[in-house]
């Protein structure tokens, strides 16, 4: 009797460890304001309940975050700039929907200099939405870009790179040692690991993710290998990548047990950007990660679409960036990734 208890409660304790998950919900580019437009305050509101729903919400803020009446470095030749500055009210919109962790390490970043920068992480996270990515100074630690959220006991890692080391502040793509040893690091003080990188080609014709180096189709820039960057990051402890910076949507894979997701699109940037299609087309990525092994155990691709006039945001009843990623994945990968018609994430045979 004694042993059959003993096995009874081996099983029980066995399927609590199968069936613990954490949710994570993300989404690409996001900027609320920029040259003096602000999204009305409801545009969230056809999506409120989509992002709100989750652990934690993820988004990569495409911009700074700051209060400053200089003109950005970019645009004192009188050229046509990206240069994108949100005023402080841009947080509670972010707030009010659920938002938990900013990616920041993004080339935008610095458009109106350090001082800026550093506002950006300061008015984010005395909001309690913590920005990743940023070394506070050139001589800081690299784990000083990273942050540890804890949710319900489970200590979860976000590390945030960028395909370069732009102002010395940044953690760049294409330095593999380094990303090796972030991300083993802090993977030793942490349950989970989710690494967050902004990289790769952009625009309508950058939708497949390549083998090898990518490089801007305008400016020739080198935006990394993200195939050997994700593998190099899970091989060292991640759990999750999230990609993001090709405004378009990608497609996604299964390595290890982990899931890539290459590009998470644009998601709310209806001025500055191009948003024909694809580039109207983004999502709200939902994954449930087992909690002890991080490991992938189900997901959903929530569609989502912009326009502009009317600047607007609806979860798209198509699915036409489900189809779209569901193709691209099958272009891209031999993974035993699935995808169904209604956005449905699952591993194939299982």
């Amino acid at each position: 009797m004694y042993k059959l208890r003993l096995i009874s409660l081996a099983i029980s304790l066995l399927c609590t460890y199968q069936t613990q998950a954490l949710t994570i919900k993300a989404v690409g580019d996001t900027m609320l304001q920029s040259s003096g437009s602000h999204l009305p305050q409801n545009y969230f509101h056809n999506i409120h309940h989509e992002l709100s729903s989750a652990d934690i919400t993820f988004g990569n803020y495409e911009g700074t975050i700051c209060k400053t009446s200089e003109v950005s470095w970019k645009c004192k030749e009188g050229k046509t700039c990206y240069a994108f500055k949100s005023n402080l009210s841009v947080i509670d919109q972010l707030l009010n929907v659920g938002f938990d962790v900013m990616s920041i390490a993004n080339n935008h970043i610095y458009d109106y200099g350090e001082h800026c920068a550093d506002q950006t992480v300061k008015n984010l996270e005395q909001s309690g939405i913590l920005a990743v990515g940023l070394r506070p100074t050139k001589k800081s630690s690299d784990e000083a870009s990273t942050r540890i959220m804890d949710v319900n006991g489970t200590k979860i890692g976000i590390i945030a790179f960028h395909y370069s080391n732009g102002w010395g502040r940044l953690i760049s793509i294409k330095e593999y040692d380094r990303v090796a040893k972030l991300v083993k690091d802090l993977s030793n003080k942490v349950n989970l690991v989710v690494v967050s990188f902004h990289g790769g080609d952009e625009g309508s014709k950058a939708l497949n993710v390549a083998h090898g180096d990518e490089t801007h189709y305008r400016s020739g820039e080198k935006r990394g290998n993200l195939r050997e960057f994700s593998r190099i990051a899970i091989d060292s402890g991640a759990d999750l990548i999230l990609g993001h910076g090709p405004h378009v949507p990608r497609g996604m894979e299964l390595y290890k047990n982990k899931l890539i997701a290459y590009s998470l699109s644009n998601f709310a940037t209806p001025w500055g950007f191009n948003i024909r299609t694809p580039m109207n087309l983004g999502l709200i990525l939902e994954v449930n990660l087992n909690e002890y092994t991080g490991d992938f155990e189900s997901g959903k691709i929530i569609p989502t679409k912009q326009s502009k006039n009317p600047a607007n945001i609806i979860i798209d009843p198509n699915f036409e960036v489900v189809k779209l990623i569901k193709k691209l994945t099958q272009q891209d990968f031999n993974s035993p990734l699935g995808i169904s018609s209604n956005g449905d994430l699952y591993i194939k045979g299982k």
